[in-house]
């Protein structure tokens, strides 16, 4: 529809609305309706469009996390750039982590997830961990999400470096409680292997398409993998230098 078309037609207007539209105070000097024709000030109040508003925030936080990575960017410096006051990222987004979940597109809450792989018979654990990891990239809802991301990423040098860093360190930090009674470097260890093997698995399925991957059914990937995860997490690695190379 013509929106000047529109506005141009005349409207009857009622003795009440006449009223009220003349009685209405003039906006405060401080107001948001004041405020709002400076736009290089940062913007507190009622945005013009929830999605709007929203997507300007992510516009900002994107490049932010890609040249600085999760740790080194903050919700304060997103809001700056984005010209909103920093609750109003909360508001939309919750914290941190959500923004760069939505940064991302990620469909699932990792933490969430992971908070679940932990729960039970540490026995199980290998098991677990391949089952959640195939229900969440293949399954109905999120699966098709997922593997478009993980190619999109590949093909990005920063993009996979920042989900690199951020999945490896919470993948590390959910699980460690898992292996509580190894040393801190110890189940750093087991788990960033787990990671390496997971992430060759993304590679070869999903990246790549190596036909033979392609091919396995859940069953057989569980089959072939569990050993492989049970070994990094749960056999004896005692006797080996995690701290090798420290020095050097």
């Amino acid at each position: 529809m013509n929106q000047q078309n529109e506005s141009a037609e005349p409207r009857a207007t009622s003795n009440t609305e006449s009223a009220s539209q003349a009685s209405a105070p003039p906006p405060a000097a401080n107001s948001p309706e004041q405020q709002g024709g400076d736009s290089g000030k940062r913007r507190v109040g009622r945005r013009a469009g929830r999605s709007a508003t929203r997507e300007e925030i992510l516009n900002a936080a994107r490049p932010m996390f890609a040249e600085r990575g999760f740790a080194g960017t903050s919700i304060r410096a997103i809001a700056r750039e984005a010209k909103v006051d920093p609750a109003l990222v909360m508001h939309y987004f919750g914290d941190k982590e959500g923004l760069f979940r939505s940064a991302l597109e990620l469909p699932v809450n990792p933490r969430e997830i992971l908070s679940k792989v932990i729960e039970g018979d540490r026995e199980k654990l290998p098991e677990r961990i391949i089952t959640t990891f195939l229900a969440v990239w293949e399954g109905p809802v999120t699966g098709e999400a997922m593997q478009a991301i993980v190619r999109r990423v590949f093909g990005e040098p920063d993009s996979f470096n920042l989900v690199r860093d951020f999945m490896g360190e919470l993948i590390i930090e959910s699980l460690s409680p898992a292996l509580k009674d190894v040393p801190e470097e110890e189940a750093r260890a087991r788990i960033s292997l787990v990671v390496s093997q997971m992430l060759g698995f993304v590679l070869g399925r999903y990246v790549v398409g190596l036909d033979s991957l392609q091919r396995m059914t859940h069953e057989e990937i569980v089959t072939y993998l569990e050993p492989t995860l049970r070994r990094y997490l749960l056999a004896d690695l005692g006797d080996i230098d995690t701290s090798a190379g420290e020095h050097s």
